[in-house]
């Protein structure tokens, strides 16, 4: 089962996130629950030793729970717990404007 997970990337709306196989086979399958979601990443379509998964549709600042499963022939592992948070907002540059008015 997995024991440790790492971000590889963070957006405002996003994270990608990473793991190693170890010694699981290609029929493996990882299941991550996180925010009422369930996503299903299948093990023999991943080729490396480490597995790379996106996730989207995020809130910005965001503090999520996640547990990631691995799955053989539809047995769960107990699950491996984790959180991890999206990145805030990015505020642009404001240009400095004088406004003038006619009196």
């Amino acid at each position: 089962s997995v024991t440790d997970v790492w971000v590889k990337s963070r957006t405002e709306t996003g994270l990608t996130l990473q793991w190693d196989k170890g010694n699981n086979s290609d029929s493996y399958s990882y299941r991550l629950n996180y925010d009422g979601i369930n996503d299903t990443i299948n093990g023999s379509a991943l080729g490396d030793n480490v597995v790379t998964h996106n996730i989207s549709s995020l809130s910005p600042g965001t503090k999520y729970s996640f547990t990631l499963y691995t799955v053989f022939e539809g047995v769960g592992s107990s699950g491996f717990n984790f959180t991890n948070v999206t990145s805030k907002y990015r505020l642009g540059i404001l240009k400095n404007t004088r406004f003038f008015a006619d009196l």
